[in-house]
């Protein structure tokens, strides 16, 4: 039985009746006194540091009971619980209900720990140990060093969500923080359905980089079933890693996808993603079998490929590359997860060289497209138009020998092409001579309704007043390929007025060059004006005599901008569009969408086209 500690009875008689008896035991219950009030807050036993509620000891047995949030901390361990016996003589400790010990690698809990503070080995009644994402459960676990863990009947995931939707159970877990687990008599469960079986399984439990297999990855989807992946991390060096994957869908079939990434500094880094599949889903998909006959449906081979890299030269320059291909035009709608770019309008493999100056840019720009607007999604890549390559050289304002006058100057080389025709029929329209449309939809047979782009999977009606015609048409086609140059200088002089106003006025001449395959050449100068004119206002709030308080600022600015074009002039030229009414064209927007192509002004090359 242990002994409770009580407050001593003192007699009352007065002082001066002492005996040195007497001395001696009014500072025993002192010393009683003052060690009671140290124990209801924090003391130490032995080699542990003891915070509790309420605690006794027994002195003869050396036990010492704690109640209610009790906390142990012994050699950088943390140990809480509600209800503690302490056993000094064999240096171990009992705890009891929420239990739970920790440090900064790992936590331990369960229902019931039994512990050796002194070696910190020990086992906890239906315990879990958790170490990052890793967590592990065993109606017992054993712990047989400072990271050494061996569970019963032990369940393990490193999926964090609650329940765990994945997990590997095992008649016994053997487990090593920063090591490796070893499961025996193992399965997998999909949330508490166990799946496969598997005799041994071999995990890593390291935080480094380590070569081993990765958790199992599930999906679902109308088109591919259930599907099943496991992967393999590779970790070849310091600076590079591999990731290889077997995925299995329900319905398509299996599938094969690669990951390598490095890292060689801060900036040269890039990422490689590959996949192949047999996809027997979409061999027989209505889309694709739209356009190819009987005989030519075998089992269509799908694959894919991404790539990001970015490598920084010497002298400044910088090369970027970037590659995003597939075996057909769907594929980025059957696998988003994968490419990632569902919707875009095509794939682009862009390159890209940079050089800094102390104040010049240059850029060398390529890019080559795939198109995705088709019907056909395995059709060819004809229609689509290639920036091959760009050639921009930037400079920023410089002041003219200190006149406050600051000039700049931008030149802009961009040719486009294609490997088919270089112009792009247009049919339809408001006209009613061509309301005969010389073409119709690939999947409807219905003639298209409207002056719109053709896709180059539809055919042509035979009765069309236009069938047969190949030749370019200036009045009804739109011109996609050929080279442009451009010349921008500018003169910008600064001026401040007052004390709260920046007026900028900016003057710029832009000209312009253009070479096509199918037209004459072209040419556009014209005259830019901008003024603007700036203000702002702010204020700070907060402790302003204090450096070290918080404060906010408060900053509004506001800016009138002016831009005119007083004087161009370019030659007349289909370019500009059918209409020859109209001698300098402009356009409210930038940006084109489908109703450029019903407008007489029709579609140039890009932005910097239009005034």
């Amino acid at each position: 039985m242990s002994k409770r500690l009580a407050w001593p009875k003192l007699d009352k008689a007065p002082i001066r009746s002492y005996t040195l008896a007497n001395v001696n035991f009014i500072v025993s219950a002192a010393l009683m006194l003052f060690s009671i009030s140290a124990w209801s807050s924090t003391t130490r036993v032995g080699s542990m540091d003891i915070q509790a509620e309420q605690m006794d000891r027994d002195s003869e047995s050396e036990i010492v009971e704690l109640r209610g949030k009790v906390q142990l901390v012994s050699k950088e361990q943390t140990m809480s619980c509600d209800y503690a016996r302490i056993f000094l003589r064999t240096h171990r400790a009992e705890l009891n209900g929420h239990v739970k010990l920790s440090n900064i690698e790992y936590t331990m809990g369960g229902d019931k720990l039994l512990i050796d503070y002194e070696t910190m080995t020990g086992w906890a009644i239906n315990g879990f140990v958790e170490s990052g994402p890793v967590i592990f459960e065993g109606s017992i676990i054993y712990k047989t060093g400072p990271k050494e863990f061996f569970a019963v009947d032990a369940n393990y995931t490193a999926c964090r969500n609650c329940p765990a939707s994945w997990s590997f159970h095992g008649s016994t877990i053997r487990a090593e923080l920063g090591g490796y687990a070893y499961l025996k008599n193992s399965y997998l469960k999909i949330g508490y359905v166990p799946t496969i079986w598997l005799p041994y399984l071999v995990v890593p439990l390291k935080s480094d980089r380590q070569s081993g297999l990765l958790a199992p990855s599930f999906e679902q989807s109308n088109s591919g079933g259930l599907a099943l992946a496991d992967s393999y991390f590779w970790a070849i060096s310091q600076d590079s890693d591999a990731t290889i994957t077997l995925k299995n869908y329900e319905l398509r079939g299996t599938k094969i996808l690669g990951n390598y990434r490095y890292a060689l500094s801060e900036i040269t880094e890039g990422e490689t993603d590959i996949g192949y599949i047999p996809d027997k889903v979409f061999s027989d998909d209505r889309q694709v079998n739209l356009y190819r006959a009987e005989s030519d449906r075998p089992t269509v081979q799908r694959w894919f490929l991404h790539s990001q890299n970015i490598f920084d030269l010497p002298d400044n320059w910088r090369f970027r590359a970037q590659v995003t291909d597939a075996s057909d035009l769907q594929y980025q709608k059957d696998f988003p997860l994968e490419l990632k770019n569902s919707g875009d309008a095509a794939f682009e493999d862009r390159f890209s060289m940079t050089k800094t100056y102390e104040d010049e840019l240059l850029n060398i720009d390529s890019s080559y497209y795939k198109n995705l607007l088709q019907a056909n999604p395995i059709g060819g890549n004809d229609s689509a138009v290639h920036r091959m390559p760009q050639i921009t050289w930037s400079q920023v304002p410089r002041e003219l020998a200190e006149s406050g006058l600051f000039f700049s100057y931008d030149l802009d080389y961009l040719n486009l092409a294609r490997s088919g025709r270089p112009w792009d029929t247009v049919t339809g329209g408001n006209n009613p001579a061509d309301q005969n449309k010389p073409y119709k939809d690939p999947l409807t047979g219905l003639p298209y309704t409207k002056r719109t782009y053709v896709d180059p999977s539809a055919f042509r009606d035979p009765s069309s007043v236009f069938y047969g015609q190949e030749n370019y048409n200036p009045s009804r086609d739109l011109i996609r390929t050929g080279s442009r140059l451009n010349i921008g200088l500018n003169l910008i002089r600064p001026t401040k007025l007052g004390e709260y106003f920046d007026f900028i006025p900016k003057v710029s001449l832009q000209e312009s060059q253009y070479r096509y395959e199918v037209q004459p050449s072209n040419y556009r100068h014209y005259l830019k004006t901008e003024m603007s004119l700036r203000t702002g206002v702010h204020k700070i709030y907060g402790n302003l005599e204090n450096s070290k308080s918080d404060r906010w600022k408060h900053d509004v600015r506001t800016e009138f901008l002016y831009q005119g074009v007083p004087w161009q002039d370019q030659k007349v030229h289909p370019f500009w569009g059918a209409s020859q009414n109209v001698l300098y064209p402009s356009f409210y927007r930038d940006a084109i969408s489908d109703a450029d192509l019903d407008a007489d002004l029709g579609i140039q090359f890009d932005d910097r086209d239009r005034i």
